[in-house]
């Protein structure tokens, strides 16, 4: 792989945690607004979203029995982390 096509895939990773990042906070933001009629961003937003947190479910089923819904911040960090190992195995390529 070239230094250029590196350097496309880092960009990219990176623009692609913040767009998981951003529709994360859309959702929580959402889910304050319960009457909130579906459309199709909403749609868009869940059923993007939705994956990510029943994952951290299955991994901690105690979450969905809190008052506070943690997800949303383990997701961040799973996403972050993952971000991370990418660029940095990317960057050992250069």
């Amino acid at each position: 792989m070239t230094s250029a096509g590196i350097a496309f895939a880092i960009i990219f990773v990176s623009y692609l945690e913040k767009i998981l990042s951003f529709l994360i906070i859309i959702r929580v933001l959402l889910s304050w607004v319960p009457q909130m009629r579906p459309n199709f961003f909403t749609r868009i937003v869940f059923e993007t979203t939705q994956p990510l947190l029943n994952a951290v479910y299955v991994v901690f089923p105690g979450l969905r029995r809190s008052m506070i819904d943690l997800s949303p911040i383990i997701v961040f960090l799973v996403i972050s982390l993952v971000r991370d190992l990418i660029v940095a195995g990317l960057y050992r390529l250069i």
